[in-house]
């Protein structure tokens, strides 16, 4: 079954339902922390109420770039946002996983450099 993305407002960010808003309640508020598999540099998204993102990531060379996207979680419980320019503005969804306290999303295939949920 194909990921979709919340039905989109006119003002370009995503409109989630009661449902989602309802999955998406306890993570509003938290940082994901990643590495980027492209750079290979740090990244923190922002996951913010109503369905708000913003990424910062350090780039290769010196400097930080800042990218505004959605985020939400899907029935089957996986994390997935889309930025304007964050992974070339692709759609990524993720496995969350518990492990010793602590969130991760994985990839579908659980590849090392899982991203880490912060409060």
């Amino acid at each position: 079954m194909p990921t979709t993305a919340p039905t989109q407002a006119a003002s370009g960010l995503a409109q989630p339902d009661a449902a989602t808003l309802e999955r998406m309640r306890p993570y509003v508020g938290n940082a994901v922390e990643g590495i980027s598999t492209v750079t290979g540099k740090p990244f923190v998204m922002t996951l913010k109420a109503g369905g708000a993102a913003e990424v910062k990531i350090e780039l290769a060379t010196s400097g930080f770039s800042t990218d505004r996207g959605n985020w939400w979680i899907e029935p089957n419980g996986r994390f997935c946002v889309r930025y304007t320019r964050f992974a070339n503005g692709n759609l990524i969804c993720r496995e969350l996983t518990q492990e010793d306290g602590t969130l991760k999303a994985y990839t579908w295939d659980h590849r090392p450099n899982p991203w880490v949920f912060r409060r």
